[in-house]
C-alpha cells in the first residue's frame, strides 16, 4: 500500500487554475424548501437525474426531493427514515442514500419516488458510490468500506500498519473510471485533503491544497 501521507499539491492548483478559468452562466433560483418541511433545508447532496430533474438529500428534513430546474417546481418528495446525506446512481432507475446512524435506504426514481429496501451497516455512514454490484461507502469515523448491494463487508480499510488512522471524516467520495482500473477519490472534510485510491482501496497519493478548503465537496469537483 501506498503511504497515504504523499502529497502532490502541484496537480491539484492546476485543476483549480483551469476551474478558475471557466464561464459561469447564471441560472434561475431553485426553491429548495416546501410547506412541509419544519426546517431549514440543509442541502448535503444534489443528484442530476433524466431530463431536468434534480435530485435532492435535504439532511435536517428527512426527506429527498425531486426538482424541475426548468419550471423551479417540486415533482416528488418522500420522507426517509433518517437523516439523508450522500446519493448515488444505481441501475434501472435506483438511487442509493446514506443516513447517518440509519444504513441505506434505496429509493425508485422513475416517476414518482418510492421507497426500496433499507441496508443496514455497521456506523454511521456518509459518502457513497456504486461500482459494479458494489457499494463503495465512507463513515464518519473515519473507514472506508467495499459493500455488496446486501450490505456485507467485502473489503475495508481504517487505519494504516502503523495504526494511524487514514481518514479523519471522509465526507464524500466518487469512482471515476470502470473495472480494475478505476479509481476512487475520497474527501476529508476535517483535513482538507483528497485521496485518490485503486479499487482495491489501496491508498494511491493524497492531494493537498490551501485553496482545497473550500472545495472538500467532491460535488463541486466532478
Amino acid at each position: 500500500m501506498t503511504e497515504p501521507h504523499k502529497i502532490a499539491s502541484a496537480s491539484v492548483r492546476q485543476g483549480i487554475a483551469d476551474l478558475t478559468k471557466r464561464r459561469f452562466t447564471p441560472a434561475i433560483d431553485i426553491t429548495m424548501t416546501t410547506s412541509t418541511d419544519n426546517r431549514d433545508s440543509y442541502l448535503s447532496r444534489m443528484l442530476h437525474l433524466a431530463g431536468s430533474r434534480l435530485l435532492i438529500a435535504d439532511f435536517t428534513n428527512n426527506n429527498v426531493k425531486v426538482m424541475d430546474m426548468q419550471t423551479n417546481s417540486l415533482v416528488s418528495q418522500i420522507s426517509v427514515p433518517g437523516r439523508p446525506w450522500d446519493i448515488c446512481h444505481l441501475p434501472v432507475d435506483q438511487v442509493a442514500v446514506t443516513m447517518a446512524n440509519k444504513g441505506i435506504q434505496f429509493l425508485k426514481t422513475r416517476g414518482q419516488l418510492a421507497i426500496g429496501d433499507p441496508i443496514k451497516v455497521d456506523g454511521d455512514c456518509r459518502g457513497i458510490a456504486y461500482h459494479e454490484d458494489t457499494l463503495i461507502v465512507s463513515f464518519y469515523n473515519g473507514k472506508l468500506a467495499v459493500l455488496n448491494m446486501n450490505g456485507h463487508v467485502i473489503r475495508q480499510i481504517e487505519r494504516d500498519g502503523s495504526g494511524k488512522e487514514l481518514f479523519n471524516w471522509p465526507a464524500y467520495l466518487v469512482v471515476v473510471g470502470e473495472g480494475s482500473t478505476a479509481f476512487i477519490y475520497v474527501s476529508d472534510r476535517r483535513r482538507y485533503t483528497i485521496s485518490k485510491l485503486d479499487i482495491a482501496l489501496n491508498i494511491i497519493k493524497t492531494f493537498q491544497d490551501p485553496a482545497s478548503k473550500v472545495l472538500w465537496h467532491l460535488g463541486t469537483i466532478f
